[in-house]
């Protein structure tokens, strides 16, 4: 699902808006092309495909010609992001002893996580000053 912050509201208006600036400054990509308005994500990965009538681009999502693209993020994936970026061996252990309720068979194939990643990075410590040692108190 993808959520976009800090929209205005307009009191008796029938339909929401969408500026095209504010999707652009939330990360997305918008090509217009024809008849048709692609955005995309910050990813460069298809989330709507609207059609233009009347002179506008309006996205209802209740009606055939409008295109959602689906996520493809697998199960393991996903369970993984639920449950905290919790480590692979350890969603396979509790599939395997049925830990949990409702989770469905998972694969037992890697990813890469990109919040993980960023999580194990290590920076080096902190320089010593010059000239500072340590004096033994005796």
């Amino acid at each position: 699902m993808k959520h976009i912050s800090d929209v205005l509201y307009v009191t008796n208006i029938d339909q929401n808006l969408l500026s095209v600036v504010q999707l652009v400054e939330k990360g997305f990509k918008v090509i217009f092309e024809g008849k048709w308005c692609l955005i995309k994500d910050a990813k460069g990965i298809n989330v709507f495909k609207v059609k233009m009538r009347a002179k506008s681009y309006a996205l209802n999502l209740m009606e055939e010609e409008q295109i959602v693209f689906s996520s493809t993020c697998n199960n393991i994936e996903l369970w993984h992001k639920r449950l905290g970026h919790f480590h692979l061996a350890g969603l396979l252990y509790m599939q395997k002893h049925a830990l949990v309720k409702g989770v469905p068979l998972l694969e037992d194939k890697l990813f890469d996580c990109v919040a993980c990643q960023y999580g194990k990075q290590i920076r080096l410590p902190f320089p010593k000053q010059r000239g500072e040692q340590h004096k033994n108190c005796s």
